[in-house]
């Protein structure tokens, strides 16, 4: 039986409880953050689950009706701590701010971003290793599409794998890019379960998105207008339609939550299969080449022995080395070139060392 109040009228939400129940159904898979004042608030179901993972205490509002909503709070300027542990532990956050005030007393609010595991940009967030946020896409098992991209440095990927055995090269792939969140078809999706990497944990489990997305002539669209090219023969993509999809839905992903401007992602490099060194999921675990097998950690791998570089730029690309050996005779002999002559001219090195 609903509840009812005194004169017998049953109670009703406060106009800025419906605002916010309006704005959480548009964004229902992620924490709202909405923004009241210094602070940003979550109520009810988010609440309740927010102050467990975050360990800040629960409260109530006043809300319209008999019960007061759950309610906790994080102030604005420590919010990006918060977003933080919530995306490791693997959640998205809505964050809805004020953005003006209507003729009454209440503000417009809107969501203006979407965090998600994959999509940190924040300085205070960049680690020394890639955050790779990658798509997948899918119409066959021997035709898989991959797209990777990491929102703070604008790099951006894309692979395709044929055969047969497709679906187990792109594993080893994903082991070896790390990423921290994959967006997929709903083909894609179905398969990702068998995949031996999710199984064991080493990534992320595949999260489907608007499959219109990863439909080929939007993908290419999409694509093209990004780089702002006219076909796809321009950036080497013309014998690659699933990778192509792949980039078009994971752009498409990139829109729809940061909701700001992308233009520094505006270069795309296409990986071929022979580029690097093949190396499947148990061999890369057993060499421990970026972590150990026992407790995960940089310490004690290969990457912690070899690591004397001086900024977070430097450690991603030896880190991108380590993990990605190279096949190219001439690449090879290019990069050992230039490690002797560093090695052979201490005063360069010391200049670049110091820059």
């Amino acid at each position: 039986m609903k509840e009812k109040e005194q004169n017998g009228k049953e109670p009703k939400l406060s106009a800025m409880m419906v605002k916010y129940k309006e704005k959480k159904a548009e964004y229902p898979d992620c924490l709202l953050f909405y923004r009241l004042g210094d602070f940003y608030e979550m109520f009810f179901e988010d609440a309740i689950l927010a102050s467990k993972l975050l360990e800040i205490t629960l409260t109530g509002r006043d809300c319209g009706l008999e019960n007061r909503a759950p309610m906790c709070g994080v102030p604005y300027h420590a919010a990006e701590l918060y977003i933080t542990k919530l995306t490791d532990l693997g959640y998205k956050v809505a964050i809805c701010e004020q953005l003006g005030q209507t003729k009454g007393k209440m503000f417009e609010r809107d969501v203006v971003r979407i965090v998600t595991p994959g999509t940190v940009m924040d300085e205070g967030q960049l680690s020394q290793s890639n955050h790779f946020i990658a798509g997948i896409s899918s119409e066959q098992t021997n035709i898989v599409g991959l797209s990777w991209i990491d929102l703070s440095t604008g790099e951006f990927y894309i692979q395709q794998f044929t055969g047969e055995d497709a679906f187990s090269r792109l594993s080893d792939t994903l082991v070896s890019i790390a990423p921290r969140e994959i967006v997929a078809d709903k083909n894609s999706c179905f398969y990702s379960s068998s995949l031996q990497c999710v199984k064991m944990g080493v990534v992320p489990a595949f999260s489907n998105f608007k499959d219109e997305n990863f439909e080929f002539m939007k993908a290419k669209e999409v694509l093209l207008l990004q780089l702002h090219e006219k076909n796809l023969t321009k950036i080497h993509c013309e014998n690659k339609a699933q990778a192509v999809c792949a980039a078009g839905g994971l752009l498409a992903y990139l829109y729809y939550t940061q909701k700001r401007d992308l233009t520094h992602i505006n270069t795309l490099k296409v990986i071929s299969n022979t580029h690097y060194m093949h190396l499947d999921v148990n061999s890369r675990l057993n060499l421990e080449l970026c972590q150990t097998l026992a407790e995960g950690k940089k310490r004690g791998s290969l990457l912690w022995v070899l690591d004397k570089t001086q900024t977070s730029m430097g450690a991603r690309l030896l880190n991108s080395w380590v993990e990605h050996p190279l096949l190219d005779t001439i690449e090879i002999n290019d990069r050992l070139n230039a490690v002797e002559e560093l090695t052979q001219n201490t005063i360069t090195r010391a200049d670049l060392k110091n820059t």
